[in-house]
């Protein structure tokens, strides 16, 4: 005898899909690291926007996270692209970047993390290149993307993490900058034994038996 599923588990169920089409839709996480690619927008666990439609999205089959980022084909077009991460819990994080590079990138792409101090990329050199910081390597579902690494001392007290890349230098209109994907994760905090070391761990087990 096939017994019924009750209405309240199909209600449960469909709850559950909703769920994960929700955060699906939002950032993605991989590997433990959580990313946002330049084609999440206005969503409930982060965003990505840029402020000028200026912007055009290319398509790049290999490099690029999803195969997408984003630049401007014109010194005339200003446009500022931010990252933002929510509901973050406060510490310390890694932040990586990932775009496609070739020869008519800048050479001085300034990405700013937290408001702090500009943090100058070649994007000519693509992320894995050795002169660039090495960064994780993760896959979009269809290729392995490399990004490199843009700090690792990103400190978050509100729950927010935001990322900001400007055009400024493609003045020429031939030197373009690059939106692509930015990931995040947590760095851990050092254990009461990594902070004691071997010596003061053992004074602790002593005195736990004493």
């Amino acid at each position: 005898m096939k017994l019924k599923t009750p209405l309240y588990q199909k209600w449960a169920t469909m709850a559950t899909f909703s769920l994960s089409v929700s955060l699906a839709s939002a950032t993605t996480v991989i590997s433990g690291w959580t990313v946002i690619d330049d084609s999440y927008t206005d969503d409930a666990s982060g965003t990505f926007a840029i402020t000028s439609a200026g912007a055009t999205t290319q398509t790049t089959p290999t490099q690029a996270f999803a195969d997408t980022q984003k630049f401007s084909a014109t010194a005339a077009v200003d446009w500022t692209a931010t990252w933002t991460f929510l509901g973050l819990t406060n510490g310390t994080y890694e932040v990586a970047g990932a775009w496609y590079g070739t020869t008519n990138r800048t050479k001085t792409a300034p990405f700013k993390v937290q408001g702090g101090s500009t943090i100058v990329v070649n994007q000519e050199l693509s992320p894995g290149h050795p002169s660039l910081p090495a960064g994780p390597t993760l896959s979009d579902g269809t290729e392995n993307v490399v990004f490199s690494m843009l700090t690792a001392t990103a400190v978050v007290t509100d729950g927010t993490l935001t990322v900001v890349l400007n055009d400024v230098d493609n003045t020429s209109g031939s030197e373009y900058v690059l939106a692509d994907a930015i990931a995040i994760r947590a760095v851990p905090e050092p254990s009461s034994a990594a902070l004691l070391g071997l010596g003061g761990l053992a004074l602790i087990l002593r005195r736990r038996k004493g």
